[in-house]
Order: C-alpha cells, then structure tokens, then sequence
C-alpha cells in the first residue's frame, strides 16, 4: 500500500511447505527494487514479536524498529499480541540485484 513516498507492506508470506528455500528472501529482494524504482523512500511493516523468522528475514535487509502497536493481533485465547513496527529507508545497498 501506497502512502505519498513510504510503502507499507501488508502481507508477505511463504506456505509452510516452500519456507527455507529463499523465496521470502527473493520476493523480499523484488519488492524493494520494485519499490525504489518506483520513487519510494521508506517502506513500513508490522510483524509479531514472536515471528522470530520474519524478524530475521526483515533484519537481513536493514528494517529497524521504530515502534510497537500494543494489542494489535489476535493472539491465543482471548489475549493480544503486540506488533513491532519495523522501516527501512529506500535503496538497500546489495537488495538492488536480483540473484
């Protein structure tokens, strides 16, 4: 999703049997050159502070925290989950070549 220069992405997911094989990496990689073509600045998420895959994944690419919506996702039983609001500024060196 659009917002002026930044691009808050929604959803990224990979299916269960397909994860470890680099796609969400790939997909990941795509998105960003994509974005940065396309004039983007910055480019925004939400992810659960308990998707220790994703937070590795977006780490890899340069996303920092910068901050935390409390009860954000539905979470067991009738508790919340937080959701860590991560950026990254636009272009990320080495994520402009597709491999």
């Amino acid at each position: 999703m659009w917002v002026i220069e930044e691009v808050h992405l929604l959803n990224l997911s990979v299916a269960a049997s397909r994860q470890g094989q680099g796609l969400g990496a790939a997909v990941m990689r795509w998105l960003l050159l994509d974005c940065t073509t396309r004039g983007a600045q910055s480019m925004l998420l939400e992810v659960r502070p308990s998707n220790r895959v994703a937070l590795h994944l977006y780490a890899r690419f340069g996303f920092e925290h910068v901050g935390t919506r409390k009860a954000y996702y539905p979470a067991a039983g009738q508790t919340r989950e937080d959701a860590l609001v991560l950026r990254v500024r636009l272009p990320v060196p080495g994520a402009l070549v597709l491999a």
